[in-house]
């Protein structure tokens, strides 16, 4: 809302700053569901630049959650609303 309302510029990048890999998501989401997660063992690598959050931490004060952090708690509302994940 703040953005909608209150933004000096046209586009903001909505994100943490941090580059999360497949790997760490998968590694902590494993740990919190208990569920096997595998990749293709010729899967590619692809790396994307971090993301550019200036604007909103300048204009608005924003500071991100982390992902990896936030993980246990979305796992945890997913099991409430929909049920288990096993």
């Amino acid at each position: 809302i703040k953005v909608a309302t209150g933004g000096r510029e046209r586009l903001y990048n909505l994100a943490s700053g941090i580059n999360v890999a497949h790997g760490q998501l998968t590694k902590r989401l494993s740990e919190h569901t208990g569920c096997a997660i595998e990749f293709a063992p010729d899967a590619p690598t692809t790396r994307f630049p971090v993301i550019n959050i200036d604007r909103m931490r300048t204009e608005f004060g924003f500071e991100p959650a982390s992902v990896l952090d936030d993980l246990p708690g979305l796992v945890d509302s997913y099991r409430r609303r929909f049920g288990g994940l096993d």
